[in-house]
Parts: structure tokens; sequence; C-alpha cells
């Protein structure tokens, strides 16, 4: 097994090394060479060819019939496992240096700065200074365009589990719905919407207060702390209050006696009265509950909010008992639409 790996390794790196080598000899005829130049270029070529040779042929060595024809036992304990590799690097640094020094001298007669510069121009074929700059330029030019990309899209992958993330706090059933608000939010308003969201996780899931975020998030793009605040620091419930007052003075006012006490002739006008009374009521306290909400609307612009661009007031429409529309199709007869024991 060790000595397959001997010839393995020794053969890449011969093969390697003889490739690189040969390459070499091609350089001479590069712009900018000059008598030194080449010169140091050929004997650094020639270095590493022998560097690819002398590892060829210590993997060859490695089979113990050719190693016996070609190696006597005296000297095989010099030519080793250790020896030969120390050997190979050094011809392989000599030949560094010597192919570094050329490409010195080949960049300073183009007219290059600094070695590490014309190396940069070599490597890309570059062999004149003009353009070089040209290249330096675009490749910064690019550089900067992969570097905007790649934090674009950092950033949208960022923001994709955020709204993942996001979405998570809403019920399954919700959570379509909220996909495209908290996208949107986060690209928008990405502060006051994460705000927003860690105070909806914050609530139980199950109390009333994170129902009331989520729907204030929803509907209206605020939070329901602010948009709470906002209401008790306003007029809105005190102007409820007043405006209700005299409809429920008067609702309260009727008679409201256990229908028991009635004879069975006069309950069902009784219940006839109730509900129109009843229905009275709200149709009153509907047109207060309206006004409140258009009130406390207003006062969305006022906090911090998110777009929302179907947002509007809460409406409540009317309600009319089904007893009340029957009597209503009937004519006002009300004997017909309401029941009382089994009459």
């Amino acid at each position: 097994m060790k000595k397959r790996m001997q010839a393995l390794v020794y053969s890449l790196w011969g093969l390697i090394t003889l490739i690189f080598g040969l390459g070499t000899y091609k350089e001479i005829y590069e712009p900018g060479m000059g008598f030194w130049s080449g010169t140091l270029t050929i004997i650094s070529a020639t270095f590493m060819t022998l560097v690819a040779l002398l590892a060829l042929s210590w993997a060859l060595l490695s089979m113990e019939r050719i190693r016996n024809k070609l190696l006597p036992p005296s000297k095989y304990k010099y030519v080793n496992n250790y020896t030969v590799p120390c050997l190979l690097i050094l011809l392989v640094s000599i030949s560094n240096t010597l192919g570094s020094s050329a490409s010195a001298m080949q960049g300073k007669e183009l007219g290059f700065l600094s070695e590490a510069e014309f190396s940069d121009a070599k490597r890309n074929k570059i062999f004149d200074t003009n353009e070089y700059s040209k290249y330096l330029v675009e490749k910064t030019a690019k550089d900067k365009a992969d570097e905007e990309r790649r934090v674009v899209v950092k950033a949208e992958e960022d923001r994709a589990a955020a709204v993942e993330s996001a979405m998570r706090l809403f019920d399954a059933e919700k959570r379509e719905q909220v996909k495209y608000l908290i996208s949107k939010d986060l690209t928008e308003h990405p502060e006051l919407t994460q705000q927003i969201l860690n105070e909806i996780a914050a609530y139980d899931k199950l109390s009333m207060e994170r129902t009331s975020a989520e729907r204030a998030y929803i509907d209206d793009g605020v939070s329901h702390k602010e948009y709470m605040k906002a209401i008790d620091d306003s007029n809105c419930r005190q102007e409820m209050k007043s405006n209700l007052a005299p409809y429920k003075a008067w609702f309260d006012s009727h008679d409201w006696r256990p229908l028991s006490e009635y004879p069975d002739y006069a309950v069902k006008q009784e219940m006839f009265q109730r509900d129109r009374v009843n229905y009275e009521y709200l149709r009153n306290k509907t047109k207060v509950d309206n006004i409140f909400n258009k009130c406390v609307f207003s006062l969305i612009q006022n906090i911090p909010h998110l777009s929302r661009t179907d947002a509007k007031p809460n409406v409540i429409e009317d309600y009319v008992p089904p007893a009340l529309k029957c009597v209503q199709n009937n004519g006002g007869d009300y004997n017909s639409c309401y029941k009382w024991k089994g009459v």
C-alpha cells in the first residue's frame, strides 16, 4: 500500500510540474522579455522540468523490480522518501525564485509599478499598462455589482426568513392573508413592523389582547397598545357616552316588568312593543357606535402606522329582528308573528 501511494503521489507531482515547466518555456516569447529575464525564465523552466523528471523517476523506483535494476542497494539508503522530497522542494524553490525575478524584470520593462501588479496582469494575459488600468476599472465595477447583488440576495433571504417566522405568529387560516402584508411591511417599514409583530408575540395566544392586536395589525397596520392609548387620550369615548346617554335614558324609562304579569291577551302586543323599543334603541346605538368608529379610525393618522390602502372605519349594519320583519311583512299583524304559551 505504501509503495502504491508513493507511485501515485510522485506521478501526480511529476505530471503537474512537467506541464508547468514546459509551459514556462513559452513565456520567453511574451512582451517585455529581455536577455536576462528570458535567461532566468529558461533556467526556471529547466529546474521545474528537472523536478518533474525526478518525481516521475522516483514513482517508477517505487516498483521493487525496477529499483533493484536501476539503483544499487548500497545507494538506496541515501535516496529515499526523506531525501527525495527535500531535493524536489529545494529545486521547486529555486525555480520559483528565478521565475519571480524574471517576472519582476519583465514587469518593470513593461512599465508596471510593482511585481504584484504585474503578476495579476499576467494571470489575466495583459501586458499593457493602459489595458490593465481599464481592466482594473471594469473589475472594480464588476466586483461592486457582484457585492450589491450579494447584498440584495442576502437581504431577500433574510426578509423571506423573517416573513416565514412572523407568519407562524398567526393561526394557520390567517397565514396566507398576512403573508403579503408582512412581506410588504418588512420592506417598507421594517422597524415598525417588527415592533408590532413583537407586541403580538408577547400576548398570550388565547387572550383577547392577542386577537385585538392581530386585527389592529391586519386591518389598520397599527400597534394595539399605541392605538388604545390614542383612543384613551382622545374625546371619542366621552363623545360616544354623551351621544348615547339620551337613547339609554329613553330605553331605561320603559316598563320592563316580567311578561308573566301581563294578561295573556296583552302579552303578544307587549312583546311586539318591546322588540320595537329594543330595535329603536339598538338602531340609535348603531349610529353612535359608527360615529365612534369613525372618530377612533381618524386617530390612526396621529400614531405610527403601516400603509393599508383598503383600511376603513368599521361600519355596523342595522339588524332587524326576525319577528319585526314578520310583522312588517304581515301588514302590522303581530299575532301571527309571536308565540306565547302555545297561543
